[in-house]
């Protein structure tokens, strides 16, 4: 059987700013012009009768909330593999593997409704592409805009909806509720309202996120992070240096990973990646002693004094240039070559 439903592509796959499965799922319901709730059963009694249908048939329930297919659950991954057999599009990465194996999600890691960026939706929308809600925006550890480092919304500014409602009648980027630009602000942002630290933007995240994009989601052990902490731990060992390995984490933590295998959620491999200095890629792919030579900040040469030089900003009107080169495409019905 063809498939039955558009082949509307998942926006920003491969990469670090890929969608998520509850924005593609709500694009999806809005493109065909049907309710998620409509489009999902519609979809659910297609498969049932595709003897060509190898994959799960998910079990709706009555609401799907964000949060519930930010995981890849068994809910979210029947969505999965019926969405791709329907609109033969690619959908890996539009959940949060690393939380099934690798890693465990402690509670509150995934925020439970719909975030967004205003200034990352009005640069799509300017720019002629299809808004949608990117899977990084949904981790709690990043507080702010990757990009812009502006704060995020979680509800309309003008009329308190969140986005969840199952009925679409506009496009991501305007609320569905009053219909007024989700990429539009009640006030405008001052200097104190941008954040400055690295860490509120969630830099480790989103560099797992592109490793992830790059090599692919399948390409994480489930014992990564035991492979990886037994190994420093044997390391550190050798050296009679065992005290300064435990002060990464709490000791108990530790060494019910490295004996029990059991596994450590999000922040507190966060915590182990940024004290050993290394990718949380390679720590949860069980790299992490190959990382380095000697896993020693006294034996990396000093940095010479160049390397200090502080490289001077330069400042960009981004918005102004958006707008040239908008004009600029208006101006020729032609396409511009890139040059």
């Amino acid at each position: 059987m063809a498939n039955r439903l558009f082949p509307i592509p998942l926006c920003g796959g491969g990469s670090a700013e890929v969608e998520s499965l509850p924005s593609y799922i709500h694009r999806l319901a809005y493109k065909h012009a049907a309710s998620v709730g409509e489009l999902l059963r519609f979809a659910v009694r297609q498969v049932e009768r595709d003897d060509t249908y190898t994959g799960q048939v998910p079990v709706l329930p009555s609401y799907i909330h964000v949060h519930e297919i930010l995981r890849h659950n068994k809910l979210a991954v029947g969505l999965i593999e019926m969405l791709e057999h329907m609109t033969l599009q690619g959908l890996e990465g539009t959940t949060v593997s690393l939380f099934n194996g690798p890693l465990t999600m402690s509670r509150g890691e995934l925020k439970k409704a719909f975030r967004w960026c205003p200034e990352c939706l009005g640069e799509m929308t300017m720019m002629g592409e299809e808004p949608y809600f990117k899977l990084v925006w949904q981790f709690r550890a990043v507080r702010a805009c990757p990009i812009h480092r502006s704060p995020f919304l979680e509800r309309c500014e003008f009329c308190h909806c969140d986005q969840t409602s199952y009925v679409k009648q506009r496009p991501l980027s305007y609320c569905q509720e009053c219909g007024k630009p989700l990429f539009e602000r009640r006030r405008e942002l001052t200097a104190r309202d941008f954040t400055t630290r690295w860490q509120d933007i969630g830099r480790d995240i989103l560099e797992l996120l592109a490793d992830l994009g790059r090599y692919g989601h399948s390409s994480l052990p489930a014992d990564g992070v035991f492979r990886s902490l037994d190994q420093l731990l044997d390391h550190y060992w050798r050296q009679d240096r065992d005290e300064e390995f435990y002060r990464l984490l709490d000791r108990d933590q530790l060494l019910s990973v490295i004996h029990n295998r059991s596994t450590l959620c999000l922040n507190a491999a966060r915590r182990v990646a940024f004290g050993l200095g290394i990718s949380l890629y390679d720590l949860i792919s069980g790299n992490a002693a190959q990382t380095t030579e000697t896993l020693d900040l006294r034996g990396f040469c000093p940095l010479p004094p160049s390397f200090m030089d502080a490289s001077e900003r330069l400042t960009r009107n981004h918005k102004a240039i958006l707008l040239k080169l908008h004009a600029l495409m208006n101006d020729h019905p032609e396409p511009l070559s890139l040059k």
